[in-house]
């Protein structure tokens, strides 16, 4: 059986995901696509869906109070994402997330694209929705910038931007719905220096709420 999920990812704060390419003029460039538009690619928030799941998962193990939580456990996890040392039965599908509207803004890029090609360029495109910033590091004994320190990179700037996409579950059970749920529901950053301000997420999905609240009832 196969259950698919709407998912939004709203930013909270200016996004960094690269690519893993950068040229003379920017040192950490913004994964783009084919168009120049940031995206959220489908195995960079798997990642950060299983680190969010995992995290629970100690929390909940943690407190020792001796409570089960049938959905929030390692085994639920481990079949939910095939990390166990048996496969599992279960498969999570992940799409890559796009800006909202995103067929359409493609469609009419690509239509500008094509009587304008000079002027809408990849580059131009990307440029509209990422800014530079620049960094460096500073001498702890000095208090002074560590020379050839600077650095700069590419960040999307349009906070409360929201992504959507959707994940698509095969052969789950109820627990691993909610354990989906609570994943979600506990993922806060996604990307490069997510803990020094950039990247900070809210995702959200049908029903997270009552599905996060069930999962975390003691039996």
């Amino acid at each position: 059986m196969m259950k698919q999920y709407d998912v939004t990812i709203q930013l909270m704060s200016p996004l960094q995901l690269s690519g893993g390419q950068a040229d003379v003029n920017v040192d950490i460039d913004m994964l783009v696509d084919s168009m120049g538009i940031p995206y959220i690619p489908a195995k960079r928030f798997r990642g950060v869906l299983y680190e969010s799941a995992l995290e629970v998962v100690e929390m909940v193990e943690g407190l020792q109070d001796g409570y089960e939580y049938p959905y929030v456990n390692k085994t639920v996890l481990d079949e939910l994402f095939n990390r166990g040392h048996k496969e599992s039965q279960v498969v999570l599908e992940i799409g890559d997330f796009h800006i909202a509207g995103y067929e359409a803004l493609k469609n009419e890029l690509e239509l500008l694209h094509t009587a304008y090609p000079s002027v809408v360029t990849k580059k131009s495109i990307r440029n509209a929705f990422t800014s530079l910033r620049y960094e460096t590091a500073i001498d702890e004994n000095s208090g002074v910038v560590k020379e050839g320190s600077l650095r700069n990179l590419r960040v999307m700037d349009k906070e409360e931007q929201i992504f959507t996409g959707q994940i698509s579950m095969y052969n789950g059970t109820e627990a691993h719905e909610h354990l989906l749920a609570v994943a979600l529901q506990n993922a806060k950053n996604i990307g490069y220096k997510r803990n020094r301000g950039l990247g900070r997420i809210q995702c959200t999905m049908d029903a997270q709420l009552e599905l996060v609240k069930q999962a975390l009832n003691k039996k």
